[in-house]
């Protein structure tokens, strides 16, 4: 009590000196030893008169009257040896008062994030490294100690100890130690006959012995078989596909010789569903050889005189496979009948391959007959199968063969229809022109006149004959591209719209390796666009599928026209596509930058070269 009532008149003398001015006299308080029970505290009730600092400190004490006593049990009483201060004069300094042990000095030193990290880090320190296995079983013996356990390929037996986790992929897990955390196999089976949090399993059953102890359970595929010792504490999931605990052998089989190793087929005990199921694919192809001969033949001609091309009709498959589905996806069937498509044609083009093949391999005989194709077919899937079982080579294989077979299927396809194409135009070309304009077919003989040179090689200016080499007059529809362009079969919308999606493709790429902005890709095509039209007619799409850019009039396609209808083709755009739609139904096939532009695009007819 003594202690804290000297600790308050010290804060309030010090209070008291604070908020003082410095001119006026500061009331002073003695504070005396407290020991007594008679001891009297005087306080001055009015402050003293200034004195010289010389005076004797008597005088003000003498003119200072008693004050009340305080009302407390025991008051105490002025000392008369103390001297009382004057105005300017500090306070008696206050008794020295042992002091309390600090809290923040008593409480322990709090950690940083920094040390509180580095502290659990510490201590969680594993005494040993985890243990890693691939394509392979391991066993953790019982006298060793690991932080973690995982296998991939393999199955993990467990006898030691493991602080953290058991996780096998495509193996069992069999652990009789004690586990700190899950035990889990994908696409294996879980037996826990120890202590352990969660024992899991995908693809697979879980077994727990007599002595397992377990929070939680779950099975996913297989069935949990509980041993009537064993402990669950939390729990239980079961989502099981058999009543027996099922038997991944073979898929685990397949997963450690051959998917791990890069290839479809390997030649294991466990892997004879694999090749069963290669014959069977062998036999849709031999069926396939049976049913359509002639599409296979045509497609093995194709990749023997168009390799490059087929080459790159893969590539543009596979590229804009998914730009047509989803333009195809505004219709309710039209992804149905894509895919059905895309799967005879990966059919078609992957038989055709084999026979190519097998065709090679039987010194290049003629596929004529039905028995031919087939047995070119059988031969080449044999090759192809042992080449599937070499590591790494068999995987790049096996995905080559399904994009090629892709591309060669639509690139003979659509070689196919240029041709019936061009047999059209060359029998009954149609008028060109938009309304009010029509361009006269060429006679035979005007074709010949224009075409066939004088016996002694040219004309001259003014009609004589003149020396110089033979010209070899061009034939059938080659002179009819070049007297009457505009007279050629009309390009219809979808065989434009393809052409258009390769252009853009190949804009939007160069531009990306230049780091041009989105922004500028509508710009750059357009551009694109006006100076392939100027220069040869058509642009990389076009020479693709066969198609031209002609003038209504049969002139060279100029600067002016090519930069009109590049710019037109914004307005074609811009009006919700409409300008692109009118190709659907306009007679001539133009769209509006075709019509502003006096243009038309023609398609080509076979043997005529737009390089």
């Amino acid at each position: 009590m003594s202690l804290l009532l000297a600790m308050l008149v010290a804060w309030s003398t010090s209070a008291l000196r604070a908020d003082t001015p410095a001119s006026t006299s500061t009331t002073t308080v003695t504070v005396v030893e407290i020991g007594s029970p008679d001891a009297r505290a005087q306080v001055p009730a009015a402050p003293p008169e200034p004195a010289e600092p010389s005076a004797p400190p008597a005088a003000a004490t003498s003119a200072s009257p008693d004050p009340v006593a305080p009302s407390v049990p025991e008051a105490p009483k002025v000392d008369p040896a103390e001297p009382a201060s004057t105005a300017k004069a500090e306070p008696p300094p206050v008794p020295a008062v042992p002091s309390e042990p600090s809290a923040d000095a008593a409480a322990p030193q709090r950690e940083t994030s920094s040390t509180a990290s580095t502290s659990r880090r510490t201590k969680r320190q594993p005494e040993k490294p985890p243990l890693v296995a691939f394509n392979r079983d391991i066993t953790l013996r019982a006298d060793d100690h690991r932080a973690a356990v995982v296998v991939i390929g393999g199955s993990a037996t467990v006898e030691g100890k493991v602080d953290e986790a058991v996780v096998a992929i495509g193996g069992d897990v069999i652990a009789r130690g004690p586990v700190g955390d899950a035990v889990v196999a994908i696409l294996g089976n879980v037996t826990l006959d120890a202590t352990a949090v969660q024992a899991m399993a995908v693809g697979g059953g879980v077994e727990l012995g007599p002595k397992a102890d377990v929070r939680e359970v779950v099975a996913i595929g297989g069935p949990i078989e509980k041993d009537e010792n064993a402990r669950v504490s939390g729990s239980v999931a079961e989502v099981a596909f058999a009543d027996a605990m099922p038997d991944y052998s073979g898929l685990r089989a397949w997963v450690r010789h051959a998917f791990f190793l890069g290839r479809p087929l390997a030649f294991h005990p466990d892997l004879v569903w694999a090749w069963m199921i290669a014959m069977v694919v062998l036999g849709l192809y031999i069926l396939i050889a049976l049913l359509f001969p002639r599409p296979v033949s045509a497609c093995v001609e194709t990749l023997e005189q168009r390799p490059g091309g087929t080459l790159l009709a893969a590539l543009l498959a596979g590229l804009l496979s998914p730009v047509l589905m989803v333009l195809l996806s505004i219709t309710v069937v039209g992804p149905v009948v894509f895919m059905g498509a895309m799967l005879l044609a990966l059919l078609v083009g992957k038989t055709a391959l084999l026979a190519w093949v097998g065709r090679r391999t039987l010194g290049g005989i003629t596929l004529g007959t039905s028995s031919r194709t087939v047995a070119a077919v059988a031969l080449g899937g044999g090759i192809v199968a042992l080449l599937y079982t070499v590591p790494f080579l068999g995987a790049f294989l096996w995905h080559l063969s399904l994009g090629l077979g892709f591309g060669l299927a639509s690139y003979t396809a659509l070689r196919a229809l240029r041709s019936s194409n061009g047999a059209t135009a060359a029998s009954a070309p149609s008028a060109g022109g938009s309304a009010g304009f029509a361009a006269p077919a060429p006679s035979a003989a005007a074709v010949s006149d224009a075409a066939a040179p004088s016996p002694s090689g040219g004309l001259s200016p003014d009609g004589s004959a003149t020396a110089g080499p033979p010209v070899v007059p061009p034939s059938g529809a080659a002179a009819l591209v070049l007297a009457v362009p505009s007279a050629l079969p009309r390009a219809g919308f979808w065989l434009r719209m393809l052409a258009l999606a390769i252009d853009a493709l190949i804009v939007l790429v160069v531009s990306s390796a230049f780091y041009a902005q989105p922004e500028l890709s509508l710009v750059l095509l357009a551009g694109y666009g006006a100076v392939m039209w100027r220069f040869r007619g058509t642009t990389i799409g076009g020479i693709v599928f066969g198609i031209k850019v002609v003038r209504l009039d049969d002139r060279p396609v100029d600067w002016p026209t090519a930069t009109v209808r590049a710019l037109a083709s914004f307005l074609s755009l811009f009006a919700a596509g409409l300008g692109f739609l009118w190709i659907i139904w306009d007679p001539e096939r133009q769209a509006w930058h075709d019509k502003i532009a006096g243009t038309v695009v023609v398609r080509v007819p076979r043997g005529v070269s737009l390089v």
